[in-house]
């Protein structure tokens, strides 16, 4: 059989080829392992704290769809019993807002509890003690604002199992899900189909559920979340690292926050210690708010929960302006019927108040006169800075019927926290001699006693010459 050169110059192409692709292919193969990894890299930040799923063929189909998108993101600060549900609702009622409650709650219960937070792909990590996991609490945070939910651990998003001691050996697990799916909590979770997807789906099945909670969250044009867990020292990064985000921080009368957290049987400590950690926050808050003003102008607003009920639509419409925005009329529709239709309240935790200016200020008939000075003693330094009022000033304006509807049997069991039952029967009847004294004289008056105002203060603004605004004061206004 015969061939020509051309034969032999193509077996020899041929043999060419064959070489170059046994060369080339490691190397190809080794730069597509980097550029992988590289982005998985990438995607995942560094970031000790990141839930994403491990991308397999197995926890792929579970990865969520993620995008950036911007849009206004709020924190509301702020503390235990001081309204903060009710100006949360601001966010909740619109109908563009993806507004979340307490994102942290799920987070802290699992670290109280020492256990394990899981991802997406189904893997766990032991929760980190209190004390290491404020790092943590602040991505967990920022990632609900910026709809990253694939880095968020599973507990805050659905139901989940919480370790709440042992019998035995045995180690005793409690199911928690009402605190997310209380209804009308989270409106657009509610009418997008989250929350009917986690109340009937079991752990950890509600994976499945995320999707739809950040399709809620990438659609909306307001993202806030309202929380109790983060403090104003630990925002000055969240501000740094993010233009569009804005504080909200919401503060209520001590005396009245107490109370409160009395009736809803939240009181875990004696007065004084409840006192004095409550002012503590406040006062540390409200100085690191101070010094963030000065490098973050008009990024934080502060609110007194009186204020906002005293006058309701006023402040709303202010929120709404510190955030560049215009209160939607169906918002302002719901605030008027929440505050002054006359709507039957909806509980300790709800968010309908028959007459919000009355609720903010019911206290002053209920605390017990002792209680309410030993509070003026520890707050003092709060008051100075929010133009509180000592009790002493404000019991003085009560009508004789509002003094004897200081019942006994509130005053005993406000005072059960008291250990020392002799301490406790002291101060029971130093009570009970200061209401008669303070009767006694009443009945010394003429019968016609104007009726009791509060007066609060609003924050004016002070300017120079050229506009310029200088300081602000605090200058009183009365409430209805």
């Amino acid at each position: 059989m015969y061939c020509d050169s051309e034969c032999g110059a193509g077996d020899t192409m041929l043999r060419r080829w064959r070489r170059i692709v046994v060369l080339c292919c490691p190397g190809l193969l080794l730069l597509v392992v980097l550029v992988w990894s590289l982005y998985y890299q990438k995607a995942t930040d560094g970031n000790s704290n990141d839930f994403s799923p491990r991308i397999d063929g197995k926890s792929r189909k579970m990865a969520v769809p993620f995008q950036d998108k911007p849009g206004t993101e709020v924190i509301l600060l702020t503390y235990q019993r001081s309204g903060s549900s009710f100006l949360g609702e601001l966010f909740n009622q619109h109908k563009r807002a993806f507004y979340f409650f307490e994102p942290l709650w799920g987070l802290y219960g699992v670290i109280d509890s020492r256990g394990n937070l899981t991802s997406l792909n189904g893997t766990v990590r032991p929760a980190p003690r209190r004390g290491l996991e404020y790092q943590l609490a602040e991505d967990t945070a920022v990632n609900f604002l910026k709809c990253h939910m694939h880095k968020l651990p599973l507990e805050t998003m659905a139901y989940y199992k919480r370790r709440v001691g042992y019998n035995g050996s045995q180690m005793v697990e409690k199911e928690f899900h009402d605190f997310l799916g209380f209804p009308g909590r989270h409106r657009l979770l509610d009418e997008n189909g989250y929350i009917k997807c986690i109340n009937t789906t079991n752990w950890p099945n509600d994976k499945k559920c995320v999707p739809l909670l950040q399709k809620g969250c990438l659609q909306s044009e307001i993202r806030a979340i309202k929380t109790l867990r983060l403090r104003m020292w630990q925002v000055e990064k969240m501000l740094r690292d993010n233009p569009n985000l804005k504080i909200i921080h919401l503060v209520r009368d001590p005396r009245g926050a107490l109370i409160s957290r009395f009736q809803a049987h939240e009181m875990e400590a004696k007065v004084e210690m409840e006192a004095s950690t409550r002012c503590l926050d406040i006062l540390r808050d409200y100085n690191a708010r101070v010094k963030l003003d000065k490098v973050y102008p008009g990024r934080i607003m502060q609110i007194k929960y009186e204020d906002m009920a005293a006058q309701p639509m006023e402040t709303s419409k202010a929120v709404y302006k510190f955030l560049n925005l215009d209160l939607p009329k169906h918002v302002e529709m719901w605030l008027w019927m929440a505050t002054k239709m006359g709507m039957a309240r909806n509980g300790n935790f709800g968010t309908m108040r028959t007459n919000s200016n009355a609720t903010a200020w019911a206290w002053t008939d209920k605390i017990p006169f002792h209680v309410a000075l030993e509070i003026d003693h520890i707050c003092k330094d709060v008051y100075d800075v929010f133009g509180y009022k000592p009790f002493e000033s404000i019991a003085s304006h009560r009508k004789m019927n509002d003094a004897i509807s200081l019942t006994d049997d509130f005053s005993e069991a406000f005072l059960k926290v008291d250990t020392d039952a002799k301490r406790t029967h002291q101060k029971l009847e130093e009570y009970r001699k200061a209401l008669e004294k303070r009767e006694s004289k009443l009945r010394e008056q003429p019968a016609e006693i104007k009726p009791f105002v509060v007066e609060s203060f609003i924050q004016q603004k002070v300017t120079d010459k050229n506009g310029k605004v200088i300081r602000t004061k605090l200058v009183p206004f009365s409430k209805s």
